[in-house]
């Protein structure tokens, strides 16, 4: 039985411009990663009767962004809002469009979108957290075994079991611990870093030869680093 902490590294030194149109035509599928501090007071939210219903005022917050920035998205790749791509989410709540596949997913703030001809699965993760044990309950004792005491490795490996979930539509109404990369599931995160120092891991499981932009990014952030592959092995 063997273990190796981190897969092989690839660092990533991002362009400071924004990507391009030629970009965006050349690649399927967009990203964006935004902070509920870009929205505009009196911007009008979308499907207002669902925002209001959140108590707390963050996830209100996150839940407009997260609709603004996929509606920003199907503009740029379909020139259609989200009520022409006729935006739902599904019973296991997933969100669903008439075109393509989209992605929605919030951490303190941050709002992770995705827009793809391919169905895929996105995350967000802050890892540095309080009561990070809590999340043994999503892991089989040999995978805690191997990365209960980093917690880089926790909040990674968990961010990937729920990018999985979401891929295939199953969120975690399925037990976490049974929750694992099929053949022909692939993994890549990116590791960004705050002005305030904290982390966040963003996890996309797709199907391989996978192409992407990030046709947004937060200014506040900058990512750090681009891990790709699975975070613990028993070879």
């Amino acid at each position: 039985m063997g273990y190796r902490n981190i897969p092989p590294i690839k660092t990533i030194i991002w362009p400071q411009q924004s990507i391009t149109q030629v970009d965006l035509k050349a690649r399927e599928t967009y990203l964006s990663i935004a902070h509920i501090d870009e929205l505009i007071e009196d911007i009008t939210p979308i499907e207002a009767e669902y925002i209001n219903a959140f108590k707390d005022e963050r996830r209100k917050k996150e839940s407009t962004l997260a609709r603004i920035e996929l509606q920003n998205l199907c503009m740029q790749r379909y020139g259609k809002t989200l009520s022409e791509l006729n935006f739902q989410k599904n019973k296991m709540g997933k969100p669903i469009i008439d075109q393509g596949f989209c992605g929605i997913s919030h951490s303190e703030g941050f709002v992770f979108t995705s827009l793809s001809e391919v169905d895929i699965g996105i995350d967000i993760e802050r890892i540095e957290q309080d009561n990070i044990d809590s999340l043994q309950v999503a892991f089989a004792e040999e995978e805690w075994a191997k990365i209960a005491d980093n917690p880089y490795l926790i909040l990674t490996n968990f961010s990937i079991k729920e990018a999985i979930a979401k891929k295939r539509g199953l969120g975690f109404l399925k037990d976490p611990k049974s929750i694992k990369l099929a053949e022909g599931e692939y993994i890549t995160n990116f590791i960004i870093q705050e002005k305030s120092n904290r982390h966040f891991v963003l996890t996309i499981c797709h199907d391989e030869n996978f192409q992407f932009s990030f046709v947004k990014r937060n200014k506040i952030c900058k990512f750090v680093t681009r891990y790709e592959g699975w975070y613990w092995s028993a070879d």
